[in-house]
């Protein structure tokens, strides 16, 4: 089953605890990825990201603050990567985004957007480097 941007159940503490696994998970292992990261949940609220991301942005948000305006626009399509996948269910791959920064810069980026299933197939939230 495939759930509708925005309809989920699925609370902005649960997509954390999904994807942080009660933070020991973020801060032992996705800190550690070289590239930047982050999870969002159904309705596109950011739910975690690692040091790498901030550094991208230049700015480290606050949890629950809206995607995509994080990602940028999608340089290809009026919807942005993060709505198709979190609405279709589908993953992302290679999609060209620009990416604003705190500085008022931007930075071309390909997001890579892959959905989270829990144990019972729903979608609840989604993952992007």
């Amino acid at each position: 089953m495939k759930a509708a941007l925005g309809t989920t159940a699925i609370s902005l503490t649960a997509a954390r605890e999904a994807v942080y696994g009660g933070g020991r998970l973020w801060d032992r292992h996705w800190n550690g990825i070289p590239v930047p990261l982050c999870a969002c949940d159904m309705r596109g609220r950011l739910v975690g990201f690692n040091r790498r991301a901030t550094e991208l942005w230049g700015r480290e948000p606050h949890l629950g603050e809206e995607a995509d305006a994080y990602l940028g626009a999608a340089a290809d399509r009026p919807e942005s990567p993060l709505g198709f996948a979190l609405r279709t269910g589908m993953a992302v791959h290679g999609r060209e985004s620009i990416v604003p920064r705190s500085d008022g810069s931007s930075v071309a980026c390909m997001l890579h957007i892959d959905p989270v299933e829990d144990g019972d197939g729903r979608l609840i939230c989604a993952i992007v480097c």
